[in-house]
């Protein structure tokens, strides 16, 4: 069975290449067993040629042969160029001292294991079945499994046999069309437990080439990772330019890559070793680095031809980072005029895309080959021919729109969503040095008016009732939602198939049906058991409406046992609340969802995200702290003084419910005001015409200024009482010279004299309040 896209294969060499894999190259050769016209014979050719699978003595490769799980990670381990891990073994039937512990621990991001009573199996010995394959397709190509819809999985006969915590990576798979079905003579099978062959495992690892991904979860799990991951790097020389590639992050709390290199610390990172470069688009996963280039905040000036250095990739995260593992390199001189190969770059807003590239500047460059192409992913002048030529070295960047047109080029003009490969051809006089490639998809500039929403329908079906959850419509032409039901059709929608009820409150996202319940204008009286039925919810908007995707369900005759629903308090803590609810006792319970929200007064999961997952029943409280950060919350991170809402949505096997709602604010802790601060004066110097004042400096959030007073008649001076000499907003200003015949500022003298005893003092200004220095006596004259 063909489970992927033979032209994925494509993109594999093509990332062997630009990787600078380093798999032993072997001889052309075939198998006595693999024929030129099967579907796995590419998949097998190309693994077995970088040392992947490799053939067996007699010349055969026994494509139908099984893969155990060790082997199906060995393999992994050698496709990604991983490397094995030094670690021990985090599996309780694995040894530390077993052969494949470096492989199972380098590959269990991309593998599954089995939960127990006392930690984590492997079962290395076991077949590697289809199931688990779901899980390293999905997870190597990171698509997002929580947009899974479960409900393919139902025209499969055999769903039951999936793995509960599998379910959504096969649906995703097979949604994506990455596995099929068996269709056999009652039905279309999937197949979960069936094992996997070496000639499956040559084509799946095609598909399983460029991302690394880790999930941990029950039973028979998915391994995971925390939430922060480090990228990987690799790193090729040519003479005196060191070309480094790292995997790009995915993460939405991502902030940027640090490029850190160093020439005395093996194992450098950020911010201890400075940077040579710092990228905030986390689509640039490749840099550059030269003898001479120059460094910030390392341990060398700028990089010198024959040293060693070593380099990471330092993540940085909103409130984190990891870094990469490092790679070595040593680059030589640079060679007089050397030819360069530019380095390109693509910003992209919607309807156009801006490019940038290295520039040029060598005696023998022509121009410029702007190159795209709609097929062939690695496009070069002239054999892709070219969109712009540009002769002035100096012009090293370009705009492509939709509708512009090529030159010789696989398409006539460009459109939109489509996706282009977009490469620079420099262009010497005796020969073409082609840039990296990106890739482009333009869309159609969309109108500023905010789009109608369409509503996500899901439904929990519990005996002779099925509750319909819906995503929330926030628009302001929202008027409300209509729950549709029919018989017969299935794509049922208001007004054709009439309504069960008519809902106007936004926040109001589920309704429930039982046997009995009628309906208005549809083509049933009354729900009845043992039927199929169709449900959606069309939103009405103002001058139109949008309907959401369909659900299928029946209802039995009997009700099944109810699931409770918690009730929430709130209690305040100090600068924090505590939420306390009822505990679940329920045998299909799986957990508690703490849901919080700023905006939405009816908060639930998954809508709303989450604080927090609870598994334990018996854990029935959580105290909400400033600084929390939630998962898919409507805010950021709790702050205080802010009005929230909260409540527990509890998870079952087969449904959800919800509690009331609380809502909270946290108080912020009264800070201790800072004490006024009393300034000491001085005379810091003093010569027959002049004395100098020097005084405490005025540390205080505060301060306002100091009046420097001086007083003949008054041995206490202050201000405003006996006036000022000078007023003095800066605090660190704390000293003033005071010269014969300087003027005061009111007072009960006109000028400073010769032979007259005068008091100084200094009164410092506060936002609320005022307080003066000690006294000191001077005298200026001979």
């Amino acid at each position: 069975m063909k489970f992927v896209n033979r032209s994925i294969s494509m993109l594999f060499v093509l990332i062997l290449l630009m990787t600078g894999m380093t798999f032993a190259m072997a001889e052309q050769f075939s198998f006595d067993d693999v024929a030129k016209d099967s579907w796995y014979y590419e998949g097998v050719m190309t693994m077995a040629q970088y040392g992947v699978i490799t053939g067996y003595p007699d010349g055969k490769f026994l494509p139908q042969n099984k893969v155990s799980r060790e082997e199906f990670a060995v393999m992994m381990v050698r496709a990604l160029q991983l490397g094995k891990s030094g670690g021990d073994s985090s599996f309780e039937d694995v040894t530390d001292d077993y052969w494949a512990v470096p492989y199972l621990e380098s590959a269990k991001r991309y593998l599954t294991g089995y939960k127990t009573s006392t930690g984590i199996a492997f079962k290395p010995k076991n077949d590697a079945v289809r199931e688990d394959m779901a899980v390293a397709l999905v997870k190597a190509l990171d698509y997002n499994v929580s947009k899974a819809d479960l409900d393919v999985l139902n025209q499969f006969k055999d769903k039951n046999q999936i793995s509960d915590n599998l379910k959504p990576y096969v649906a995703m798979a097979y949604e994506k069309k990455l596995i099929k079905g068996s269709q056999e003579n009652n039905g279309l099978y999937f197949n979960p437990t069936k094992t996997l062959t070496r000639a499956e495992a040559a084509v799946l690892l095609l598909s399983v080439i460029e991302e690394e991904k880790i999930v941990f979860d029950d039973e028979k799990i998915v391994l995971e990772e925390g939430d922060y991951s480090a990228t990987r790097l690799s790193v090729e020389v040519d003479e005196d330019t060191a070309y480094l590639k790292w995997q790009k992050i995915e993460h939405e709390d991502f902030i940027g890559y640090k490029v850190v290199v160093s020439k005395y610390d093996s194992t450098p990172s950020y911010p201890d070793n400075g940077y040579m470069s710092y990228f905030t688009d986390k689509d640039v996963t490749r840099v550059q680095l030269k003898t001479g280039q120059s460094a910030t905040d390392s341990d060398f000036n700028k990089l010198e031809a024959g040293e060693r250095y070593y380099a990471t990739i330092t993540a940085l995260y909103e409130d984190g980072k990891k870094t990469s593992n490092v790679v070595s390199f040593v680059l030589g001189e640079t060679p007089q005029a050397d030819y360069v190969r530019p380095s390109l770059t693509i910003e992209t807003d919607q309807d156009e895309a801006k490019l940038f590239w290295t520039e040029i500047n060598h005696p023998e460059f022509k121009y410029y080959k702007v190159v795209v192409s709609m097929k062939d992913p690695t496009p070069s002048y002239p054999e892709n021919g070219y969109m712009y030529v540009i002769s002035d070295p100096d012009e090293n960047d370009c705009k492509i729109e939709i509708g512009d047109k090529g030159n010789e080029s696989d398409f006539e003009k460009i459109t939109a969503d489509q996706v282009y490969y977009v490469s620079i051809s420099a262009v010497y006089k005796d020969k073409v040095l082609t840039s990296n490639v990106v890739r482009m998809k333009l869309v159609e500039e969309v109108d500023d008016e905010e789009a109608y929403m369409t509503p996500v329908l899901t439904m929990t079906s519990r005996g002779n009732r099925v509750l319909f959850d819906w995503s929330k419509i926030d628009h302001d032409d929202f008027k409300g939602y209509k729950v549709v039901v029919s018989a017969s059709d299935k794509s049922p929608s208001y007004p054709d198939n009439g309504y069960m009820t008519y809902i106007t409150d936004k926040d109001d996202t589920s309704y429930e049906v039982a046997v009995g319940s009628k309906g208005y204008n549809s083509d049933f009286v009354k729900l009845e058991s043992g039927k199929w039925y169709y449900a959606a919810i069309t939103a009405l908007y103002e001058d139109e409406n949008t309907v959401s995707n369909t659900v299928k369900f029946m209802l039995d005759a009997e009700e099944a046992e109810s699931y409770a629903t918690p009730t929430l308090e709130v209690k305040e803590n100090g600068d924090s609340v505590k939420l306390n609810w009822t505990r679940m006792d329920h045998s299909d319970f799986q957990g508690y969802k703490v849901v919080i929200s700023d905006d939405n007064a009816t908060p639930k999961y998954p809508d709303d995200g989450y604080m927090k997952y609870i598994t334990n029943k018996d854990e029935t409280s959580f105290e909400v702290k400033a600084d929390m950060k939630g998962y898919n919350t409507d805010f950021s991170s709790i702050d205080y003084d802010r009005k929230y809402y909260a409540s527990i949505t509890v998870l079952y096997k087969d449904g959800k419910t919800y509690s009331n709602t609380v809502n909270f604010k946290l108080k912020a802790p009264e800070e201790e005001e800072q004490a006024k601060i009393t300034p000491t004066v001085t005379i810091d110097s003093k010569s027959d015409d002049q004395i100098k004042l020097k005084w405490t400096e005025i540390d205080h959030p505060k301060f306002q200024g100091y009046k420097v007073v001086v007083s003949r008649g008054n041995a206490t001076p202050q201000y405003p009482n006996d006036g000022y000499m000078v007023y003095i907003t800066d605090a660190t200003d704390h000293d003033y010279a005071i010269n014969l015949g300087d003027q005061p500022n009111g007072g009960d003298f006109e000028k400073i004299e010769e032979n007259v005893t005068y008091f100084a003092s200094i009164t410092v200004l506060y936002d609320d309040e005022r307080v003066t220095s000690n006294v000191v006596r001077f005298e200026l004259g001979e």
